[in-house]
């Protein structure tokens, strides 16, 4: 069995100081309560067009499937927050979410939990299966961190930890062997009364306490569609270049004797607040898009979206200096989606 007090311990020395561990038994009825509210979700047609998250319920929560003889859950939550107030947005730029500012947590993170795997397993002088995970395979990750004692799900949908807040990374490492538990050391009454997410969610997204319909959702917006917008659509997503803040900027638990050193060093530095709508607009093929954002969450949106998106912000932020670059990209970006978004943006800046 893996000490708690060495877990901690190993953890610290990584920059992941906040970390539980659970037993699989002991969540089993838990994770089929969290089965049946993903396919309520599911059925509502909340899942929009994202093919990932509308897979068969079980698949989520059979945690055999990730690791065979699966015992224990190791759960990670990582600040990214670094205690700079949302930045006034400079002219002709489009805003970034900020989980996004630094650099891909989809590398950083399984790095830092490899380590911690490599350093307990000499420490302890024991072999033993393990997997790592952060935000990349159908796992439930808020429900095990909320069963891991990491924090309580907030009434838009997000793991909040009170003292740090809901701008956390998850990540989780599942183990075929015993890990002494953490004990419960949460205690908070919740959101309570408080539903400022909902009234601040500017698309109505939170359609109920917990619920959150994805197709309204300006990150789903930004990120996850693929296709051209419907007009309210644009409007939607406003200065929105890459997701969206709004729920977690309006939450008290963000904005109270918060924490504000992020954990790991990578996420205070990469591509930051905003991006220039200029710059992108000349992005002409998938390679420069690549290379322009490597190591940066900026990818997990491809190089049409990201452009479709820049014309729209254009057209909301009623920019006439972008006009004319506009009319180039109309004419010569190599994308159908991007040539219309960019015609559409021409005609609502031409109307102002």
């Amino acid at each position: 069995m893996i000490p708690a007090d060495l877990l901690r311990e190993v953890a610290s020395e990584l920059g992941l100081s906040l970390v539980s561990s659970i037993s699989v038994a002991s969540i089993s009825e838990e994770l089929d309560l969290e089965k049946a509210r993903l396919k309520a979700w599911q059925e509502a047609g909340y899942g929009a067009e994202m093919k990932f998250m509308n897979r068969k319920p079980e698949l989520f929560v059979e945690l055999e499937r990730f690791l065979p003889d699966v015992k224990s859950i190791l759960s990670f939550c990582i600040s990214y927050y670094d205690g700079v107030a949302k930045p006034k947005l400079a002219p002709g730029h489009g805003r970034i979410a900020r989980y996004a500012w630094g650099e891909d947590y989809h590398k950083i993170i399984p790095d830092k939990l490899n380590q911690l795997v490599l350093k307990i397993r000499e420490a302890i002088e024991q072999d033993f299966n393990f997997r790592v995970f952060t935000d990349a395979v159908p796992l439930l990750e808020r429900s095990l961190a909320r069963l891991s004692s990491l924090g309580f799900i907030g009434k838009n949908t997000l793991l909040i930890r009170p003292g740090i807040g809901s701008y956390t990374f998850l990540g989780e490492i599942l183990l075929d062997c015993e890990v002494e538990p953490s004990p419960a050391v949460i205690k908070s009454k919740g959101c309570s009364t408080c539903f400022a997410c909902a009234s601040a969610c500017p698309t109505g997204a939170i359609v109920a306490p917990f619920q959150l319909d994805s197709s309204k959702c300006i990150s789903y917006l930004t990120i996850e569609k693929r296709t051209e917008f419907l007009e309210w659509e644009e409007d939607a997503i406003g200065e929105w270049l890459f997701g969206c803040d709004i729920c977690q900027e309006v939450c008290p638990f963000n904005n109270r004797g918060v924490n504000t050193a992020s954990s790991l060093e990578a996420f205070t530095k990469g591509v930051r607040q905003s991006l220039s709508l200029k710059s992108l607009l000349y992005i002409r093929s998938d390679a420069d898009y690549r290379e322009k954002f490597r190591g940066s969450s900026i990818l997990r949106a491809k190089r049409e979206q990201l452009l479709r998106n820049a014309c729209v912000v254009a057209a909301n932020l009623g920019d006439q200096s972008l006009l004319s670059d506009l009319i180039d990209v109309s004419k010569s970006d190599p994308s159908e989606l991007v040539r219309k978004s960019a015609k559409r943006a021409i005609s609502r800046l031409s109307a102002d």
